[in-house]
């Protein structure tokens, strides 16, 4: 995603890339897959660990509010400066990434941008009461209301789930209907537009659980991952130019359909009694310290990013450097990456993990008032 942001905001144009760098300048269909990831993690949390509504939402607010709010107010701070600076470089490189109309819009009621953002629910805000809500300060922002909206109801979900089954799929069809009817935003924000998304990360937690028992009960490995390569391949023409015809590759929705399936099915098999080869090389690549690291680092990542982008931006400008498209993206893989990971590290260390042990302190167990039944279907799975 960082690596798309790169790319797009150095000026190359996804449809005269080759095939990889069209995709990787796409960087939306990363958000989709960490949304279907979302759906799994969060279910598998509800389901093995039961806690009250004000318990999951306080620690979800203290993990995600303070690295967005520190970005939000040098967002804020920096705005002028930097909508300056986007301007003369993104006319250098012939980068069209972001509008500078919306930008303007921003400019006149900066306050009621920040106010409005400070809430994280800045992606639900229809274009009619303000326009562009969605992403002012720093663009990645728009996904984290996205996250929160989901977090808030979810819960609330899963209770009406056990009470009324039918009512409630009622109720989350009519929605999702009714928001692609009312436009709310141009990113996706609002909850409803990627409501099939994090439905699909729901069920596949359910299906990995009845996929794992299996193999445990049975002592067979269920080698899906082979088979479902192999049907992708035949079923998706474009999934197939990346094996045969990878310099002719077109992204779509079933990019991140794919990557997850495939995912999924990987996880699986990690999970049997005799994993494959594939399967234990898949395994390694996430259990590796240096991956854990970036992973664990991977929230100030995305949140932080765009800063390091616009700094670089700022240094050919000030500096009158003679920038093309390629010098820009050299330049941002040389200095903005770096410094991203290093600054990424300094938050994680004290803003994230302070924040997340706040959270734990003010919203322990034991405190929690009023629990929803959510009993979790398979303890042993809480780690």
């Amino acid at each position: 995603m960082v690596l798309g942001h790169y790319l797009s905001e150095s000026g190359f144009n996804s449809m005269w890339l080759p095939s990889v760098g069209r995709l990787l300048s796409m960087p939306g269909f990363a958000v989709d897959v960490f949304v279907i990831l979302s759906g799994f993690v969060i279910t598998h949390l509800l389901e093995t660990q039961p806690m009250s509504y004000l318990q999951f939402i306080g620690r979800r607010f203290f993990r995600l509010y303070p690295v967005f709010l520190l970005c939000l107010v040098l967002g804020l701070l920096t705005f002028s400066a930097t909508y300056e600076v986007y301007r003369e470089f993104s006319q250098k490189v012939g980068s069209s990434a972001q509008s500078l109309e919306i930008w303007k819009i921003h400019r006149e009621n900066l306050l009621a941008y920040f106010a409005v953002s400070a809430s994280m629910l800045h992606g639900a805000i229809p274009n009619a009461w303000l326009p562009h809500a969605q992403c002012p300060f720093d663009p990645p922002g728009w996904s984290i209301s996205l996250e929160w909206q989901f977090y808030l109801v979810i819960p609330l979900i899963f209770f009406s789930v056990r009470l009324k089954p039918l009512l409630t799929l009622a109720i989350v069809i009519a929605t999702v209907g009714f928001s692609y009817l009312y436009k709310v935003g141009e990113w996706g924000s609002f909850l409803p537009q990627h409501a099939a998304y994090f439905a699909l990360g729901i069920l596949s937690y359910y299906c990995f659980r009845t996929l794992t028992r299996m193999q445990t009960a049975s002592g067979i490995s269920l080698r899906l991952t082979w088979w479902t390569g192999i049907l992708l391949l035949f079923l998706i023409p474009d999934l197939r130019n990346i094996v045969f015809c990878p310099w002719d590759v077109h992204a779509g929705d079933w990019l991140p359909l794919a990557i997850w399936l495939i995912s999924f099915c990987l996880l699986v098999e990690t999970h049997s009694p005799a994993p494959g080869r594939f399967a234990r090389a898949f395994s390694k690549a996430f259990l590796n310290p240096l991956t854990q690291y970036l992973g664990r680092i991977s929230y100030s990542t995305y949140l932080l990013h765009y800063f390091f982008i616009y700094a670089v931006m700022a240094l050919c400008v000030l500096a009158g450097i003679k920038t093309n498209k390629y010098i820009s993206l050299a330049m941002m893989l040389m200095i903005a990456a770096p410094l991203t990971v290093l600054s990424s590290h300094f938050s994680y260390q004290w803003i994230e993990k302070p924040g997340i042990e706040l959270g734990r302190r003010f919203f322990r167990r034991e405190k929690a008032r009023v629990t929803l039944d959510l009993s979790p279907a398979d303890s042993s799975a809480a780690q």
